[in-house]
């Protein structure tokens, strides 16, 4: 799964920014769609290249609300 281009994507900041930014903009996100999760939990998606099925339809949810366009099928 391309876990580095799923997390750029949806944290909606720009490629140059480190992946420390874009994994807690992403945390943040979720946050604020009320999904409760670590920094750290994030970055074990981009470590581990993948994301559990559930959290990947919450990122998705979360960042169209945010008006970015995610299909998820670009990432796997």
């Amino acid at each position: 799964m391309k876990t580095d281009k799923l997390i750029t994507d949806a944290s909606g900041l720009p490629e140059q920014e480190s992946m420390r930014q874009k994994i807690e903009a992403v945390r943040q996100l979720l946050e604020g769609a009320g999904h409760t999760i670590t920094a750290e939990g994030v970055k074990m998606w981009v470590h581990r290249k993948s994301i559990p099925a559930a959290w990947l339809v919450r990122v998705t949810q979360a960042a169209l609300g945010a008006g970015r366009r995610l299909d998820p099928a670009e990432y796997l």
